[in-house]
């Protein structure tokens, strides 16, 4: 949790950092959407993979980010 940098302005909460799994990243959003006055949580969270993005931690996957993007704007 120390890697996410949260921000909020006009009821959207903005999650960016690297986590170490999905898992993380999906509970860090369902945590913020569950705020009182939180209309919607843009994730940019990066998940990390792969040993050498472990030992480094510059390596990460938005893919999930995207996805989370492209869902928003057909709302």
């Amino acid at each position: 949790a120390s890697d996410i940098e949260v921000r909020v302005g006009d009821g959207v909460v903005t999650l960016t950092g690297t986590v170490e799994d999905r898992h993380e990243k999906r509970l860090a959003e369902y945590i913020a959407e569950d705020a009182l006055g939180v209309d919607d949580v843009d994730n940019q969270l990066k998940v990390r993979h792969g040993f050498w993005a472990t030992l480094s931690g510059e390596k990460a996957d938005d893919t999930e980010s995207v996805e989370r993007s492209a869902e928003r704007r057909r709302k």
